[in-house]
């Protein structure tokens, strides 16, 4: 199977393959213990770990999908719009409103509709905006990854057949650990889905702007 010929976007690495990877790597340390996972990583060839980045890459759509469906449920559906419509029902989405209806002629109510149309007004402008989202969809696809590592960490305690009181301390710090990367895998999510909403508003409001300022300075001259 020839690598050179897949293509990948900034996405499709950061927020599907990379999460594929991580939920193959978990299952296969699972069943097999880490030990030999690291042994039978070395022997991959060239044919098995294409093989093994494409089976990731389909599982990574599984994780976000997973991801995005504990996030709602954890939360609620708007959850993470929650940067757009607060944006929306301040002064700024007023702005936005007016200026769409007086460029345009009509009026957009709802806040996904006005972003999607100032995305498709000012998407040239915001290029770092795909960034942003693979940014905050791989770290809302670590939130259920952390968790998952639950149970290869709680195998690999047992296989070692340490004391109780010993497990007892790894297994406390282990899940410490998690909820560590839990908790700052959130903060980043919401963050990074900030960063990608709320500058296409702004976006389309210097994009209409700027041909005007333009037209008025060369009335004046």
């Amino acid at each position: 199977m020839d690598l050179s010929k897949l293509r990948l976007g900034l996405y499709d690495f950061f927020g599907i393959l990379i999460p594929g990877l991580i939920v193959v790597a978990d299952a296969w340390i699972t069943i097999t213990g880490w030990k030999q996972f690291i042994g039978m990583l070395a022997a991959l060839s060239g044919n098995l770990v294409a093989a093994l980045l494409l089976i990731s890459y389909v599982t990574g759509h599984l994780v976000q999908e997973a991801g995005d469906v504990l996030v709602r449920a954890l939360r609620h559906n708007r959850y993470l719009k929650r940067s757009r419509d607060e944006f929306w029902a301040g002064r700024d989405g007023k702005t936005v409103r007016e200026e769409i209806k007086k460029r345009e002629g009509f009026e957009i109510d709802t806040v996904d509709t006005a972003f999607d149309y100032c995305l498709s007004k000012s998407k040239d402008s915001f290029e770092k905006r795909d960034a942003f989202i693979a940014t905050s969809d791989l770290a809302r696809s670590f939130i259920l990854l952390a968790v998952l590592t639950v149970i290869p960490t709680i195998n690999e305690l047992r296989s070692a057949r340490i004391s109780w009181c010993r497990f007892s301390l790894c297994l406390a710090a282990a899940i410490l650990t998690i909820m560590t990367i839990v908790v700052v895998s959130w903060r980043r999510m919401m963050r990074y889905r900030e960063f990608a909403d709320n500058p296409v508003f702004a976006a389309y409001l210097a994009m209409v702007k700027n041909p005007l300022d333009t037209s008025k300075a060369s009335s004046k001259e």
